[in-house]
């Protein structure tokens, strides 16, 4: 059962989305709370495969608050980057590589050498 605030906010962007066709929403980021967080984590799946960070389910469950709020902040001030970006930039590494694969390891220790660059928001006006 989804909780009411996470309902309510959902129903708030859903609202401006209607009301601002052909404009670019700019950031979402103040409607993402703990509660938000919570539901989604409920939500996914606990049996699936480990991680982009490979970290389990249950090794995310050991310490949810603390993961659940360090993600928050993350969102919040534009250190996340989603798995698909993670993955398809490994994906081109290994397609540009004249040996096999890029492994996690050897991604994620590239990652600490070269970090990705902090996100651009961009904001796009349209004319009333």
């Amino acid at each position: 059962m989804r909780p009411q605030s996470v309902q309510t906010k959902q129903e708030q962007i859903a609202e401006l989305a209607r009301n601002n066709r052909g404009r670019a929403i700019s950031t979402l980021h103040h409607h993402i709370d703990y509660e938000w967080v919570l539901y989604a984590y409920e939500c996914t799946r606990k049996d699936g495969a480990i991680g982009v960070d490979g970290q389990t389910a249950t090794e995310y469950a050991t310490n949810l608050e603390q993961n659940l709020l360090s993600l928050i902040d993350r969102i919040k001030s534009g250190r996340y980057y989603a798995p698909a970006v993670r993955r398809s930039w490994r994906k081109w590494l290994s397609r540009r590589s004249d040996k096999s694969r890029v492994s996690w390891e050897a991604f994620n220790r590239l990652l600490k050498q070269c970090p990705l660059p902090s996100p651009r928001i961009y904001r796009r006006y349209a004319a009333p």
